[in-house]
């Protein structure tokens, strides 16, 4: 039972919770970036939110 039950929890997060996650990431990394690191050239808050999302997926991937 539990096996089935981390299967469909798995398949619903692939499907649909993880691109919608992984961008809402991404946007507010980038946003929260951008306002305190403005003084600096805009491709680091770029190169931070990517960092971060590639964190967040690798991690979720591990674990689910």
């Amino acid at each position: 039972m539990k096996k089935i039950l981390k299967k469909i929890i798995s398949a619903i997060y692939h499907d649909f919770i993880s691109p919608h996650f992984l961008v809402v990431v991404f946007v507010l990394t980038f946003f929260l970036s951008y306002h305190f690191l403005s003084d600096y050239n805009g491709v680091l808050p770029i190169l931070l939110s990517i960092i971060v999302t590639c964190a967040f997926s690798f991690i979720f991937d591990k674990y689910l």
